[in-house]
């Protein structure tokens, strides 16, 4: 799942939560995915499959890619009973995604309605094994790409608005800072004005709470 990498310095902005909260997310979404996989993988009904294909996501090997042999009727049958039980899992990766970046979620439904073409035509023995194999891995890597564009795009976005709160937060400081400042000089003023509450020749005074002068 593309990630996120949007600095984490300085005062947290709304667009920095927004970030992590992504990360967090997509992060949670891989773990349960992950997890869902695993889970299908162990099922003995499916252990006949592991030789030929990585059940739990793992890299395809080698000897996989380069084997031409066509899926055996039974096998076949077993590869649409596996792809039916990790249903589940992809479409909790969509859901997922909608909620922290839907316009990941195209790029996910396309890669996995082009999976399911190539697992049914491997079911179906019109491909053999490896080929089968290095179809997924090139609908992965289209998907991957995309979805690494997506999070560049939502990226530069948080990045901006991070920027804006920034300049915000810093117009906010300024204007307190300058009213701390106009206040401290009202106060100084203040104090002068306390020192010339002395009685001067002609006996008058300066009053701080009022611009007369009082005789």
């Amino acid at each position: 799942m593309a990630m996120l990498a949007l600095p984490l310095a300085g005062c947290v902005t709304g667009a920095q939560r927004e970030a992590s909260s992504i990360r967090v997310q997509a992060a949670m979404a891989a773990d349960t995915y992950n997890q869902c996989l695993l889970e299908v993988a162990t099922d003995p009904q499916f252990a006949g499959l592991a030789r030929y294909m990585p059940l739990d996501g793992s890299p395809i090997t080698i000897e996989q890619k380069a084997n031409q042999a066509l899926a055996t009727p039974e096998q076949g049958k077993a590869i649409l009973a596996w792809r039916s039980r990790v249903t589940p899992c992809r479409e909790a990766v969509d859901t997922a995604a909608q909620g922290y970046a839907p316009d990941f979620v195209p790029a996910l439904l396309r890669a996995q309605n082009a999976s399911d073409v190539v697992w049914v035509k491997l079911a179906q023995r019109e491909v053999s094994w490896g080929s089968a194999l290095q179809e997924i891995a090139s609908i992965q890597a289209t998907s991957r790409e995309r979805r690494q564009q997506v999070a560049r795009q939502i990226e530069s976005d948080l990045q901006r608005r991070h920027q804006a709160e920034l300049a915000q937060q810093q117009a906010v400081v300024n204007t307190i800072a300058t009213a701390a400042i106009v206040a401290s000089a009202a106060s100084d003023r203040r104090r002068e004005r306390r020192r010339d509450r002395f009685y001067y020749p002609g006996y008058y005074f300066y009053d701080d709470f009022d611009d007369r002068f009082w005789w």
